[in-house]
C-alpha cells in the first residue's frame, strides 16, 4: 500500500506539472473555444496516462459483472454483483467535462457494487467542449429516467458522482425539482464543483497544497466557462447548483479532501444545505486530496470511505 501510494504521489506531481504547463501556454492572447479543444485533447490523453498507471495498481472484482449497454441512446457502463439487492446507483464520472469515461472510474464502481451490492450504471455523457452545457445533464436526466422506466423505485436510487460528476449529480436534482420528476433515495457528491464563480477563499489559500486542480489559473476559470457554459451565466442554478433551491433535497453524503480548492464548494453546498432542512452530511478527510475516494485500491483513507459510502447508502435507501 505504501508503495502504491508513493506512485500516485508522483503521478499526480507529473499531472500538477502539466496542468501548469497548460496554465502558462495559455497565459497570453485572448482564450477561444478553438486553444480549449486543444486543452480537452491534453487532458484525455493525460486521463489515459493516469489509467495506465492506476489498473497497474488496482483489481478489478471478478464477482461483479460487467457490460457495455445503451439506455435512450446513451452510452452506459453496467455492474451487477453476484447477489444484487433492490438498490441502483446512478454514477456520474468527473474529468472537468471534457474526459469521458475511463478504467478508472470503471474499476471504482465495479468495487461500488461489489460493497453495495447494488447494481451501478455509469453514464458516459457527451463531453465539452464538443457538447456544451446542458448536454451532459440531458443525457444523466435521460439515463435516471429510463431507470425509473425499467422499474426502480426512484427512493431506492442513489445519484453519484465525483468532481463535474458531482457537479452534475447536483444539478441532475435541481432539474428533478424543475421538470416536478420524483427524486432519487439519496445523494453523493465527491469533490463536488458546486459555483462556477469559483470565488471561495479555498481557490487561493489551498491552491499550493492541492496536487490536482492547485494550478488552475484566472484563465482556466474562462476557459472552462468557454468550453463548457457557452454563454451560459454561471449563475445558472443548473450550473452552479449551490445558487439553486436547496429545500427538498434528498438526504446528502457530502464527501472532500482538505486540500482542494473545492473544499469551499462542499463546505458552502453542506451549509446551505442544512438552511433549508436537508438531511446533509458533509465528510472532510483533512489530508486528502480531490476525488480520493476513487483511489480504493491504493490508500487506506479510501478504501474507509468507500465503507462511509457504503453505510450511507444502506441507512438513506
Amino acid at each position: 500500500m505504501e508503495f502504491k501510494r508513493k506512485v500516485l504521489d508522483g503521478m499526480l506531481a507529473r499531472g500538477k506539472a502539466a496542468q501548469k504547463r497548460r496554465a502558462a501556454s495559455t497565459a497570453d492572447g485572448p482564450v477561444t473555444l478553438e486553444g480549449m479543444t486543444k486543452v480537452a485533447g491534453e487532458m484525455r490523453k493525460g486521463m489515459k496516462f493516469l489509467e495506465s498507471v492506476v489498473m497497474m495498481m488496482t483489481a478489478v472484482p471478478l464477482d461483479v459483472k460487467h457490460e457495455k449497454i445503451v439506455k435512450v441512446g446513451v452510452n452506459v457502463d453496467q455492474f451487477i454483483p453476484q447477489k444484487p439487492n433492490d438498490k441502483a446507483i446512478l454514477y456520474i464520472h468527473g474529468g472537468g467535462w471534457v474526459v469521458g469515461q475511463s478504467r478508472v472510474y470503471l474499476n471504482f464502481c465495479a468495487q461500488l457494487a461489489r460493497t453495495t451490492n447494488a447494481k451501478v450504471f455509469a453514464v458516459d455523457y457527451r463531453l465539452a467542449p464538443e457538447h456544451p452545457f446542458p448536454a451532459g445533464l440531458d443525457d444523466v436526466f435521460a439515463v435516471y429516467q429510463a431507470l425509473i422506466k425499467d422499474g426502480f423505485d426512484p427512493k431506492k436510487i442513489v445519484v453519484m458522482g465525483d468532481s463535474a460528476g458531482g457537479n452534475l449529480t447536483l444539478a441532475l436534482i435541481h432539474k428533478l425539482k424543475d421538470e416536478k420528476q420524483p427524486l432519487p433515495g439519496a445523494a453523493i457528491p465527491l469533490s463536488a464543483l458546486t459555483d462556477f464563480n469559483q470565488s471561495t477563499e479555498s481557490y487561493v489559500k489551498r491552491a499550493e497544497i492541492d496536487p490536482m486542480l492547485g494550478a488552475s489559473s484566472p484563465r482556466s476559470k474562462e476557459g472552462l466557462h468557454l468550453a463548457y457554459l457557452r454563454g451560459t451565466s454561471p449563475d445558472h442554478h443548473l450550473a452552479s447548483p449551490l445558487l439553486g433551491d436547496l429545500k427538498g433535497f434528498p438526504p446528502l453524503l457530502i464527501m472532500v479532501g482538505g486540500r482542494e480548492v473545492l473544499h469551499d464548494d462542499s463546505v458552502l453546498f453542506y451549509e446551505k444545505a442544512k438552511k433549508a432542512g436537508v438531511d446533509a452530511t458533509l465528510d472532510v478527510e483533512e489530508d486528502m486530496f480531490h476525488v480520493y475516494p476513487v483511489f480504493h485500491d491504493i490508500m487506506d483513507e479510501a478504501k474507509v470511505a468507500l465503507g462511509k459510502i457504503a453505510l450511507f447508502i444502506q441507512m438513506k435507501t
